[in-house]
């Protein structure tokens, strides 16, 4: 869209103020993203690889359920409450428990379907990545699925940086793309963003954390954009349509990402995975000593790091 998408419905902490103008090209959302922190870039995938990620999604969510290991939860579901660290209600399912919930977390999407490393290695948000990111060393932070429904409680404003105390944060250090695999209309409880709060300090949690907010309508297909040191938080869902998303993050090689992938990447998947899609899990060694070197476990162990040692080598003595 050419001009700024003004909202058809304001909510008691939803701004009238739109978003930044959507794009159609990375360039133009480079731009975009360093100056208000935020971007909507559309048509990133196509319907039919979305309608591939929605099944998958459906299926693992389902079988999660029925298997008493989903994460689901009620409205307060994706830490409604004012309190950095704090999960809401989000609890494991009952087993055979099979109806939709409010809110259902799936998470390490790498281990969970092929379609989505096919995500995690599209070239477009590899492309941001690289540049907003400076052109250093990155890798996956964490891949998780998100499907919320009719009921979700408005999110409390927060930074995904909060990790990193805020004197360090002198440049970019992650980037978050939230792949629209269902349309995200106004109702359906899209994220509300504070655009240009990645140049300030993160929320004082004084109240501030109920700022008002603009929302990020988007289509199917698009994905919302941000520094992770953006305010950002889920408003609420008052749709009867459920809102389908791909959280995928990006952090610096030298920050301990949110999910460690060299331990938690499931055999099966690890010996189908590329060289590539292995570097961009944290796999690869770029100072042997000093950056991620890991060697295998046992003499067998394919969890090793790439530029480091595959040798197993255990405590050795003297015969």
């Amino acid at each position: 869209m050419a001009e700024a998408v003004a909202l058809r419905q304001e909510g008691p902490h939803r701004t009238s103020h739109a978003m930044p103008p959507s794009v159609r090209n990375a360039q133009a959302g480079l731009r975009t993203l360093a100056e208000h922190g935020v971007v909507i870039h559309e048509n990133v995938i196509s319907d039919e690889f979305a309608d591939r990620l929605r099944n998958r999604m459906d299926e693992q969510a389902y079988m999660e359920r029925k298997l008493g290991l989903g994460n689901v939860s009620g409205e307060t579901g994706a830490s409604a409450k004012p309190t950095i660290g704090r999960d809401g209600d989000i609890r494991n399912a009952q087993v055979g428990e099979l109806s939709d919930p409010i809110y259902q977390l799936m998470f390490s999407l790498p281990n969970k379907g092929q379609v989505f490393r096919e995500l995690m290695m599209h070239e477009t948000l590899h492309h941001y990545a690289n540049e907003h990111l400076l052109g250093s060393h990155w890798t996956v932070w964490g891949m998780n699925g998100i499907i919320t429904r009719r009921g979700a409680a408005e999110q409390f404003l927060h930074t995904d940086t909060s990790i990193v105390p805020a004197a360090m944060l002198t440049r970019p250090v992650m980037i978050n793309c939230f792949v629209c695999v269902s349309d995200f209309d106004i109702e359906m409880g899209p994220t509300g963003f504070v655009p240009g709060s990645h140049l300030g300090p993160p929320p004082r949690n004084d109240g501030d954390e109920w700022t008002s907010r603009a929302v990020a309508a988007a289509r199917k297909g698009s994905v919302i954009i941000w520094d992770g040191s953006t305010w950002h938080g889920q408003t609420e869902n008052r749709s009867d349509k459920a809102r389908y998303a791909i959280a995928l993050s990006f952090c610096l090689f030298a920050l301990r990402p949110g999910e460690n992938f060299c331990a938690s990447i499931q055999d099966d998947v690890l010996a189908r995975l590329s060289e590539d899609e292995k570097r961009v899990l944290g796999f690869e060694t770029t100072m042997v000593g000093a950056m991620n070197a890991f060697g295998p476990r046992n003499a067998h162990d394919q969890h090793h790091g790439i530029g480091s040692s595959p040798a197993f080598i255990p405590e050795l003595h003297r015969d």
